[in-house]
């Protein structure tokens, strides 16, 4: 081994005692003087014949460095391998200190130099076993071999290991990803799955929101269709009265007729005539019976026409005949009917309610009924507007339950069949009153 190779060297070389013990003392002196170049100086002129305690000195000051000195690990290795070579504990102690703070290029450096050392130690100072030094310079060129070889057969199971690990650390990769995307498709899966649950609650509420709508739809028709037959029905009622009321009134007429060949007895009274406001019909005179020659008796029967102002009453003498009671009416004030239904068609308002009258013929003015679209529109609703006109008419005779009626039956029309209905009404009435 090299180290046993340095230790036979170190005993064949001698040196001068007092050469060395000087050059050594003069380092310690540079030393105690901070002149820490100086003492290197000093320390390997001796160090190089192979003076221990320089070689020590010179091992510690490399180690840690100093003013002037940089610290150097390899230069440290290479004097505490000469000095541990001849038996210095303290070098040995040096050695165990820094190698495991290097690295295997940094220990063949300073075998080299400590090598080259012990070659000067022999050129310098023997001029002997040349030999020596160059098989001790061969066994140290193969330690080198052999450390490089087996630092590539640890590089080589470094790199195995390494390879090995970076395998692992890829398929625990893989494994990762897989993982990540297995949950990643569980978790679209669960939203799709959520995606389709939440459409299918949706089309299960949208069906019962139909069904509700459907539903109200139908219990609107059939509040509609209720109210269509209570309108029918009420039409019928008083399509009935009408009937009656005109049997009545023409039962009246008939039993009430005077031939031709009766005697008249002339009205004893000028007729009255309103003003324009108040037209005011002629009161009728009733004559009772009693001897043919002789008028005992004059009867005055008045007829109320109710207006704003009051009553105004015409009173008519009536003279009595033996067979029969003649009626004479005073003649009616003409008034010339203008377009369409108007109030001042009315000949007088006997028997009626003026205010809705009047409402009436306002309420026919309030759409223009003329065009092709309000002729369509009340050609498709004939039943509705002949039910809300024999209402009017019948509130305008005076039935209290008729305005509840016809609110009713407005609220199911628009304003044209209402106009319509009102138009209807009052060209009814108007023709009614001229009968009378």
């Amino acid at each position: 081994m090299i180290i046993k190779r340095l230790g036979i060297a170190a005993g064949l070389v001698l040196i001068s005692v007092q050469l060395a013990g000087a050059n050594f003392e003069k380092g310690q002196d540079a030393v105690a003087q901070k002149d820490f170049v100086a003492a290197v100086q000093e320390w390997r002129a001796v160090a190089n014949y192979g003076h221990k305690n320089a070689q020590i000195s010179l091992g510690k000051l490399y180690e840690k460095g100093a003013e002037g000195v940089d610290a150097d690990i390899i230069e440290a290795y290479a004097w505490f391998k000469l000095a541990a070579a001849q038996g210095v504990a303290e070098a040995k102690t040096g050695l165990d200190r820094i190698l495991p703070d290097m690295t295997a290029e940094q220990i063949d450096s300073g075998n080299s130099q400590a090598v080259a050392a012990l070659g000067m130690w022999y050129r310098n100072f023997t001029g002997q076993e040349e030999a020596a030094f160059q098989q001790a310079k061969a066994e140290a060129a193969t330690l080198k071999q052999q450390q490089l070889a087996a630092e590539q057969d640890g590089g080589k199971d470094r790199a195995e290991k390494q390879r090995a690990l970076i395998a692992q650390r890829n398929a625990a990769a893989k494994e990762a990803e897989r993982v990540r995307e297995e949950n990643l498709q569980s978790a679209i899966l669960a939203a799709q799955q959520q995606a389709e649950e939440a459409k299918q609650q949706a089309f299960l509420l949208q069906q019962q929101i139909d069904s509700e709508k459907r539903l109200a739809a139908t219990k609107v028709e059939q509040s509609k269709q209720s109210e269509l037959d209570t309108a029918r029905a009420r039409l019928e009622e008083l399509k009935a009265k009408q009937s009656g009321a005109s049997v009545q009134a023409q039962t009246s007429i008939a039993q009430n007729s005077v031939p031709t060949s009766s005697r008249v007895i002339s009205s004893t009274a000028p007729v009255a005539l309103a003003s324009p406001a108040k037209t005011a019909i002629a009161p009728t005179v009733a004559a009772v019976p009693g001897n043919s020659a002789v008028i005992q008796q004059a009867a005055l029967v008045p007829l109320p026409a109710q207006k704003p102002g009051g009553t105004d009453v015409t009173m008519q003498a009536a003279e009595l005949t033996e067979k029969k009671i003649v009626i004479a009416s005073a003649s009616p004030v003409q008034v010339e009917a203008t377009k369409g239904a108007s109030i001042s068609g009315l000949e007088n308002m006997t028997g009626l309610e003026e205010t809705v009258v009047v409402e009436i013929f306002e309420n026919a003015k309030t759409v223009a009924l003329d065009t092709d679209a309000a002729q369509k529109e009340i050609s498709d609703s004939l039943v509705r507007i002949d039910a809300l006109k024999w209402s009017l008419i019948s509130g305008a005779k005076g039935d209290k339950s008729a305005p509840k009626m016809n609110k009713i039956l407005m609220s199911r029309m628009s304003p044209i069949q209402i106009a319509e209905a009102n138009r209807l009404a009052g060209e009814w009435i108007i023709d009614r009153q001229k009968r009378l």
